[in-house]
């Protein structure tokens, strides 16, 4: 069985595992916060184009997606699981269950897991474009000892 992550080198693969650690620490619930008040599509779209340019081809980029969709699943499983029976009196305080609210979680979850990546190639101002609405989460799950 190959790794999956054989693209990436140890020093991104040690801020991946500190990005997990508090993504797991992460209530369900607050996955809200993380896409911020709305949609920039624009800023995806740069954030996309500066993240492809910088993570480059080949290996490193299969690694890249294999984490992304490693989070997904993780994110997904977590707002499956989260539902308390508090919520079904008093309703969920966190992302809703609309499908637009899920996709754009998932996309600046996407965006959030290349910015860790790539975080040491990125100037401060980048790192805010490509990590969009987790920037101080990372910032955070990254200072972590």
């Amino acid at each position: 069985m190959t790794d999956p992550y054989a693209g990436l080198t140890a020093a991104e693969r040690e801020r991946l595992e500190r990005f997990a650690a508090a993504f797991e620490d992460l209530d369900p619930n607050d996955y809200a916060v993380a896409i911020g008040n709305s949609p920039d599509d624009v800023g995806i779209e740069v954030a996309r184009e500066l993240a492809g340019r910088v993570l480059g081809s080949g290996a490193r980029r299969a690694a890249a997606n294999a984490a992304a969709r490693a989070f997904i699943d993780a994110g997904e499983q977590a707002i499956a699981r989260r539902w308390r029976v508090s919520d079904l009196f008093l309703g969920s305080r966190g992302l809703g269950g609309s499908p637009e609210e899920r996709a754009q979680f998932l996309t600046s979850l996407e965006r959030a897991v290349v910015a860790v990546i790539l975080w040491d190639e990125l100037t401060d101002e980048e790192r805010q474009t490509v990590a969009g609405p987790w920037a101080r989460f990372i910032e955070q799950a990254l200072a972590a000892v």
